[in-house]
């Protein structure tokens, strides 16, 4: 009789460790079909309101740049983005950081938006960006500006991604509120 508890527990075991497994492996591949894209950087406004403020000598770090993210969640889970953290850069050089810690779920088979804002960091030059912006258009080489970082998302207790995302946008594009590219984040 020993024998067959033995040979039950053990057949009983083997299932638990192959449904968990399953489990972790489903999960995991539920993860990769999360999509992020931009889906508006209209800084127009803002644009201008940074050079008012500039001009009248107060700090931009108090000005928050609008980006709207739209993420597309393909899976059959839930999925929590937990944390935000990009960095905005005019050419080769970092002006502004998104650095945000908050959670909000984006339901299976749906399609979501994300609003963040940018804050400018401290030591950003801005009449360097302004005069290099001046002659990027007067040479026809327009001044590009990359937004690139991570995105964290949580299927469950045990499974966490961080989705990578980099999109290139020149000013012309900020200002119409679009992004002609498709540079995006995840599996889309």
């Amino acid at each position: 009789m020993k024998k067959n508890i033995k040979i039950g527990v053990g057949l009983l075991a083997a299932i638990g460790v192959v449904g968990v497994a399953t489990y972790f492996i489903r999960q995991a591949k539920l993860l990769k079909n999360i999509c992020v894209q931009a889906g508006s950087v209209d800084w127009s406004a803002s644009v201008v309101e940074v050079a008012q403020i500039y001009q009248s000598g107060e700090p931009i770090t108090e000005i928050e740049l609008p980006l709207d993210l739209v993420l597309t969640n393909d899976s059959n889970t839930d999925v929590t983005i937990q944390k935000v953290d990009l960095d905005l850069y005019a050419e080769q050089d970092k002006i502004g950081v998104i650095a945000t810690d908050f959670e909000q779920i984006l339901e299976k088979n749906s399609i979501g938006d994300l609003s963040v804002d940018f804050q400018f960091i401290d030591d950003v030059n801005l009449v360097g960006l302004g005069v290099a912006y001046g002659t990027g258009v007067l040479i026809g080489d327009p001044m590009d500006f990359t937004i690139k970082g991570k995105i964290t998302a949580k299927a469950s207790i045990f499974e966490t991604i961080e989705i990578k995302y980099t999109s290139t946008f020149t000013l012309a594009e900020m200002l119409a509120g679009t992004t002609d590219n498709d540079e995006s984040g995840g599996n889309c």
